[in-house]
């Protein structure tokens, strides 16, 4: 008899402050398992130190929206996330000039802007966070719809390097910011340069068990200063 995946067809209601945006999703066992069935980015492994991997990432293009852009910056990571959803169409039309559905890709990527005061290079704790979905790599910041909402920003993410450690469970931008810490400690015991301020990674929906989540922390390093061992390209 042949396999078949379970598929349930479930109602899931996010909540945005007062106010909740409910719509039917298709939730397999895989995803509660924490199968990430989503394209994710292509990258190289250049390196390892440790548990942590020193990856090549390519160019992407990214929709975006940042904290200053809204009044209620206590619920931001939920709020951002339903707008930057119904850019592309997670609640049912797309909020876009040509009305496009736009696939779901994964992760998820947090970022704070580095205070000025310590430099981006110290990996310091956010001025104003910021939320991202990584677009296809099919779709290009140039031929993405333009967002009808003007706090979805378009932008292109430029190749770079990163030190990647991986981790489970939830995680809040609190736990990240000490995870992002221990990473920092690890890369300046090892003589390694870091370019940029610190970004959290989230594979998974909330619906995922979360001992079986998969998170990341991404910090920017120069790799003419990581002495590591090779891996073969991934």
């Amino acid at each position: 008899m042949a396999a078949t995946a379970s598929v349930l067809c479930m109602s899931v209601c996010i909540h945005v402050g007062a106010a909740s945006h409910e719509y039917i999703a298709p939730i397999t066992m895989g995803l509660v398992l924490g199968r990430i069935d989503a394209e994710t980015p292509s990258h190289e492994v250049v390196a390892t130190i440790d548990d942590v991997q020193i990856q090549c990432h390519g160019e992407r293009a990214s929709a975006e929206v940042c904290a200053s852009d809204f009044a209620n910056t206590k619920n931001f990571g939920n709020e951002a996330f339903r707008v930057l959803a119904k850019y592309i169409g997670v609640f049912g039309q797309p909020q876009n000039n040509d009305q496009r559905p736009i696939a779901m890709t994964a992760p998820v990527i947090s970022e704070g802007v580095a205070d000025p005061g310590r430099g981006a290079a110290a990996g310091s704790a956010p001025a104003a966070e910021t939320m991202a979905f990584l677009l296809p790599a099919a779709v290009t910041a140039a031929t993405a719809p333009k967002p009808s909402d003007p706090r979805v920003r378009l932008r292109t993410v430029p190749p770079c390097h990163v030190a990647v450690s991986r981790f489970t469970w939830t995680c809040t931008m609190e736990v990240a910011t000490t995870k992002a810490e221990e990473l920092l400690a690890t890369l300046e015991t090892r003589g390694v340069a870091v370019t940029g301020p610190w970004r959290l990674a989230r594979y998974n929906p909330p619906f995922t068990i979360p001992f079986l989540r998969t998170n990341e922390i991404h910090i920017p390093v120069d790799p003419a200063t990581v002495h590591g061992s090779g891996e073969s390209p991934k």
